[in-house]
């Protein structure tokens, strides 16, 4: 994540047209899903919290190029994530490239020909891994590093709400192990002074 994000800055300031880097970068401080990165709206950034009201969906067809619609999020699942610092100042460096290029967009991640797609972010973050110098990762793998990041200091419930998930869902299919072998010793040595004492 570390090399992500670094490679990231430096690709932003190097082109900062490229509004797809943007969209990964909130991948990697929300965990919010390829589709819901390009649905996302200006009118779901408020002061205190991101709402994800939108998800992007695709069709596709056998005689026809398929086609990009906006609907639900997945499951329905309206939901609300906590406004950081970090996720401020990154929608006000957004804000910032829209005006200097005259964006005019409803949604964040637009530039000139307008809204850009799932698609085109999946396709960033391939290139932005392989500039990183990282095995090549989607945003759903962004998403299952920030639940586990998540779930390591917050209960599952929280988590599983944050990243519009059920509980079950999350627990079993959106963490990592991402303790350090120093911690996991720590543990041990604690549960067997636990045995020895019960002994």
């Amino acid at each position: 994540m570390y090399k992500l994000i670094t490679t990231l800055h430096l690709k932003q300031n190097a082109n900062d047209s490229y509004i797809q880097n943007y969209a990964i970068e909130l991948a990697t401080l929300t965990g919010m899903r390829v589709g819901e990165l390009a649905a996302l709206k200006w009118e779901c950034v408020e002061e205190n919290f991101l709402k994800i009201d939108y998800s992007e969906h695709r069709m596709d067809y056998e005689d026809k190029p398929c086609e990009y619609y906006i609907g639900e999020p997945k499951n329905q699942k309206h939901r609300q994530f906590p406004m950081s610092d970090e996720l401020r100042a990154l929608f006000k460096k957004i804000k910032e490239v829209h005006k200097k290029y005259g964006i005019t967009s409803e949604y964040v991640f637009a530039n000139k020909e307008g809204r850009v797609n799932s698609h085109t972010i999946t396709c960033a973050m391939s290139r932005r891994c392989k500039d990183a110098g990282i095995e090549a990762r989607s945003i759903h793998a962004i998403r299952r590093t920030v639940s586990s990041h998540l779930r390591a200091v917050l209960p599952i419930a929280t988590v599983a709400n944050m990243l519009g998930h059920l509980e079950e869902t999350n627990d079993k299919h959106y963490n990592y192990d991402i303790s350090e072998d120093k911690i996991k010793v720590n543990c041990l040595k604690e549960m067997y002074h636990t045995f020895k004492e019960i002994a």
